[in-house]
């Protein structure tokens, strides 16, 4: 069965939560999930992705375009949470979601789209290496 990648709704939330609580720490209530997501909906810019096969979601992501005053004043766009169950990975999945997240990017007239990922995830950067992504530079972050 082949996935399909559509906008989430609020009924994906905790399939979603499943899926990131499969890879780290999901915090918070399923409600204060709903919350975020209605504070997401209404966030102009960003789009929260499922990969849907026959009913069940089986992949995730979400993809955030911001305005950016470099190159022209074009924005740019950045994907995070990119997720897909154990058991649909290697089957284009995660592919499929990046191909949504590329197209929303150049939709918006992003000058770039980029993915942070941490240190220890070399299946993950061999990932995102295959799907055309280069890897540049450091992310930076402190914990709030």
């Amino acid at each position: 069965m082949d996935a399909v990648v559509r906008k989430a709704g609020i009924t994906d939330l905790a399939r979603i939560r499943m899926l990131y609580e499969s890879f780290t720490v999901a915090g918070g209530s399923l409600e204060d999930w709903v919350r975020g997501f209605q504070r997401m909906v209404g966030c102009e810019g960003a789009h929260l992705l499922v990969a849907d096969a026959g009913s069940r979601v089986v992949g995730t992501c979400v993809v955030y375009t911001v305005p950016s005053l470099a190159s022209g004043c074009r924005p740019m766009s950045f994907v995070e949470h990119l997720v897909v169950d154990a058991g649909w990975r290697r089957k284009s999945v995660g592919k499929l979601l990046v191909d949504e997240c590329i197209r929303i990017a150049r939709k918006a007239g992003s000058y770039k789209l980029f993915v942070p990922s941490s240190f220890p995830r070399e299946d993950a950067h061999a990932f995102y290496e295959s799907v055309g992504f280069a890897r540049y530079g450091f992310v930076f972050k402190i914990d709030l």
